[in-house]
């Protein structure tokens, strides 16, 4: 998205020091992109948007495949490995958390690491506190405007 494109420079020279080529979402690669830029040039982007113009990219080229990752319920299984793995690292060293803390952004990294816990929260083996964190760059709790977009290859749909 634009506004994680702008707002965190060192992982997009990260990416490029590796020889990546980065474009800001929406972009002007794509037609969805390019359709969106024209009716609205300081759009920041979107996950819907992202979705969209990767989609477009892996319909038009055939050496390029779409994953679904995170934007899937899918990778809450894959996500809670972390917690399983966490939890199997306190009981290594027999501690019980007090207070589990996980970033959030699009969720899959907090929600898998803390469903982990809920569960054994409730089966009673432990009682954490939970706390959410976010960017202050870009944050999705405590700023910004609470509503829901629909989009497919670029078309706001709702």
């Amino acid at each position: 998205m634009r506004t994680s494109y702008d707002q965190k420079p060192y992982r997009r020279l990260m990416m490029e020091t590796r020889g990546a080529k980065i474009h800001p979402l929406p972009s002007i690669v794509t037609v969805s992109g390019r359709e969106i830029l024209e009716s609205n040039p300081s759009y920041p982007g979107s996950l819907g948007i992202v979705i969209s113009e990767a989609v477009e990219i892996a319909a038009i080229n055939s050496n390029t495949k779409y994953y679904l990752s995170s934007v899937l319920n899918h990778v809450l299984l894959h996500q809670n490995v972390i917690g399983e793995e966490f939890i199997k690292q306190l009981e290594a060293l027999n501690k019980k958390p007090d207070l589990i803390t996980g970033c959030t952004g699009c969720w899959s990294n907090f929600s898998g690491l803390m469903f982990t816990f809920i569960r054994e929260k409730i089966e009673g083996r432990m009682n954490p506190v939970f706390q959410a964190v976010e960017p202050a760059a870009c944050p999705s709790l405590m700023k910004g405007v609470l509503g829901y977009m629909l989009m497919i290859l670029g078309i706001q749909l709702g």
